[in-house]
């Protein structure tokens, strides 16, 4: 596009695909309309190595607008989530698009029965004041991992399949009974783990170290975005590990949004460059009990419908707004061309050489 050269080399020279440093706190305000917001409440599987902002760093550098927080305590389940002043305070304090939810790391192991009377009584009055506080949220459940060595309370979770099994059956029961979405991370650390010679956690055996962490912020952006983590590392993860783990968390995600339900709660843009210099946009939305769906181009044009497609020319603003009208209310998502995709573009041999020293 004309009009972005200059921001592209700027791009290119200030070092637009960061590895190794969070770029999240400061550019973050909560009261700008175009940012997606996200709350994760969660134990120390959730705060281990700031994972909330480790996915806040793979967001922010694959051009998406978020606004992230998260409210957490270790070792806390439901029960205890559910009696912490915090919690309520935090999902007050925002009208959250999505919020996440980790409860304790054997919680989902017990019978059905038992999780009935031990977990579920609280985990409602959690999602009665997500809801409360604004009846369009995006609910999620954080599907952990399994030990290293198991749990042996029970023969079927005495080792580490075991127990990743048992737990990624109980997320898809607790997804199913609240019919909400279940983000499975354990899915993917288990694919990580058996299938190289990953070490994901630290010495405790439980607990996650930097990959594990990564792991999981990656396959968040995976199941939010669709797409795969190729621009953020953190420090302590190799170019090998990082590819391949975001990766496997892409693929397995991709491929398996239906089981999860991620495909139930969604709207997703897919971008690309023509050569010509115009970008061709690709869209489609899928909230439950939706009324309409309308989608914003560049500020005036309209298209109805769950799904469409654009063609912004080369001196388009490139800018989309989703309205969803439900009934729980109106949820708007916004959207704009990124500029890493005009790396493939018509660049000069000159720009094409910064880029590959990125």
């Amino acid at each position: 596009m004309k009009r972005t050269r200059l921001n592209i080399l700027f791009a290119l020279i200030s070092g637009f695909f960061v590895l190794g440093s969070f770029h999240t706190s400061a550019q973050q305000n909560p009261m700008d309309p175009s940012s997606t917001s996200y709350l994760f409440i969660g134990n120390s599987f959730t705060y281990m190595n700031e994972m909330p902002k480790l996915f806040d760093a793979i967001a922010t550098n694959a051009g998406k607008n978020v606004y992230v927080k998260s409210d957490t305590k270790g070792g806390a389940n439901f029960e205890e989530h559910s009696n912490r002043p915090s919690v309520y305070k935090s999902i007050r304090s925002h009208k959250w698009d999505n919020v996440i939810l980790q409860g304790y790391s054997r919680e989902f192991i017990h019978a059905a029965s038992y999780v009935d009377s031990a977990t579920v009584p609280y985990l409602n009055k959690i999602l009665d004041s997500i809801y409360a506080n604004n009846p369009c949220t995006n609910v999620y459940f954080f599907m952990t991992w399994g030990y290293e060595e198991g749990f042996g309370g029970y023969e079927y979770t005495k080792d580490y399949e075991g127990m990743a099994d048992t737990i990624h059956g109980g997320y898809l029961r607790i997804g199913e009974h609240y019919q909400l979405p279940v983000v499975p991370v354990g899915k993917v650390w288990k694919n990580v783990k058996t299938s190289s010679r990953a070490k994901l956690y630290i010495h405790d055996k439980f607990h996650p170290n930097i990959r594990g962490s990564y792991l999981a912020a990656s396959t968040f952006f995976s199941a939010f975005y669709d797409e795969e983590n190729e621009n953020f590392r953190p420090k302590g993860v190799s170019k090998k590990w990082g590819k391949f783990i975001a990766n496997e968390a892409y693929e397995w995600v991709h491929n398996n949004r239906e089981m999860y339900s991620l495909d139930q709660q969604e709207s997703l843009v897919s971008w690309k460059y023509n050569v010509d210099g115009t970008v061709n946009a690709t869209f489609h939305a899928t909230y439950p009990n939706t009324l309409s769906y309308k989608w914003v181009i560049n500020e005036s044009d309209t298209i109805n419908g769950q799904s469409g497609n654009f063609v912004f020319s080369d001196d388009s603003p490139g800018t989309i707004e989703l309205v969803v009208t439900s009934e729980c209310g109106t949820r708007k998502y916004w959207f704009s061309v990124p500029m890493a995709l005009h790396r493939d573009g018509r660049l000069t041999r000159r720009e094409k050489r910064l880029l590959k020293k990125q």
